[in-house]
């Protein structure tokens, strides 16, 4: 049995309490694992990274493994207005860079249907754009813009520096993992000369050499980053220069090429 998210989102929280930290989250068409339960909540995997979190159980809905196989790609929404009309007649908002799984009938393109459960998309959410290569990285990146920070967040209802990048790489098509410290272990390493748009910088707070903070490099010597905000400030070798106030909030640790 697989599990699907149902709603625009569902937090993936640290321990089986609605008051416990939320490290991530699950977005609508993702599917998650069963790892274990306490009460009414189960430990998951989301299957898209392989992050471990606690949801309320009832927040997803089963799918039989034949359909889940059945399931032959994905199309991201490239809209923060997507909507879908539930199978209880109830209107879903969707965040930018939910999936919506593909099955191989085309007949239905105007309709998800998972199994004996369907929801009906919006023309909006069907529209699907195709997006690829470094400058493609920097157009989706730049749909975040001020879209406010939350830990664990993915969303553009809230997202975090580490879940911006990944969610901008998922719907241009590449693979990342979840967290910062994940995916400074991927990618090639460039020199700061070397740079390009669509490459990813690694920060520590100043003077605490950890890496913290990631942020897409753009072009001009700029970064698009969720700092507060998703923000775009400036890039100097040494690190991040907040764009108002010229101040150095980051200290630059390494650049990784990701796209390769």
């Amino acid at each position: 049995m697989y599990y699907f998210c149902q709603e625009a989102f569902i937090p993936l929280r640290q321990s089986p309490s609605e008051a416990a930290e939320m490290v991530s989250q699950l977005l609508f068409g993702e599917f998650a694992l069963f790892l274990k339960e306490k009460g009414s909540w189960w430990q998951v995997q989301n299957l898209t990274d392989q992050y471990e979190g606690w949801v309320n159980a009832e927040s997803l809905l089963g799918i039989e493994e034949e359909t889940f196989e059945s399931i032959v790609g994905y199309r991201y929404l490239f809209t923060a207005n997507g909507s879908l009309i539930k199978p209880d007649g109830t209107y879903l908002r969707l965040p930018l860079g939910a999936r919506l799984p593909l099955t191989p009938d085309p007949k239905r393109y105007f309709q998800l249907t998972l199994g004996e459960h369907s929801w009906i998309l919006g023309p909006e959410v069907v529209e699907n754009h195709r997006f690829a290569g470094p400058e493609a990285i920097i157009e989706v990146a730049r749909m975040f813009l001020n879209v406010p920070y939350l830990w664990g967040g993915r969303t553009s209802f809230g997202i975090d520096c580490s879940g911006l990048t990944q969610t901008v790489f998922h719907m241009c098509g590449l693979k990342l993992p979840r967290d910062t410290s994940l995916q400074i272990q991927e990618g090639t390493e460039v020199d700061f000369d070397e740079k390009q748009p669509g490459d990813l910088a690694y920060f520590s707070k100043p003077n605490q050499g950890r890496v913290s903070h990631v942020a897409i490099i753009a072009p001009e010597e700029k970064v698009i980053h969720a700092s507060g905000r998703v923000r775009v400030d400036d890039f100097k070798e040494n690190g991040i220069i907040q764009a108002k106030t010229f101040r150095q909030t980051h200290d630059l640790i390494t650049i990784k090429r990701h796209n390769v």
